[in-house]
């Protein structure tokens, strides 16, 4: 690889880096204006320093809202799971294993 074809390498101080989260957090530039003016490569590079030295709030934040009656039906789809999942154990078990073992290892998982 020549030196023409080197890829450069930019590495910020802590200095610089808290000092485009100051400016962004202030309202003077948006990130996308921060990554222009200070020729900041990648996307989330700058994501990052918001994240680490920044205020979370000029994140985008996933809000989920769910319904009382979606909850409740949650549960019950993790309990039906849960159900199954002892009976196909119990089913391999009776294959692999005497009728009173799988008992025994089916009590301690409706238990548990």
């Amino acid at each position: 690889m020549s030196a023409k074809e080197r890829r450069l390498v930019k590495r910020y101080s802590a200095a610089f880096k808290q000092q485009v989260v100051s400016e962004i957090e202030r309202g003077e530039i948006s990130v996308a204006e921060a990554r222009k003016r200070y020729d900041i490569g990648g996307t989330m590079t700058i994501d990052k320093w918001l994240r680490k030295m920044g205020k979370l709030s000029l994140l985008a934040t996933v809000v989920r809202i769910e319904m009382p009656h979606d909850v409740d039906r949650i549960k019950a789809l993790e309990q039906q799971i849960g159900s199954w999942r002892t009976m196909n154990y119990l089913v391999r078990c009776s294959v692999f294993a005497t009728p009173d073992a799988a008992l025994r290892r089916a009590e301690t998982l409706v238990s548990a």
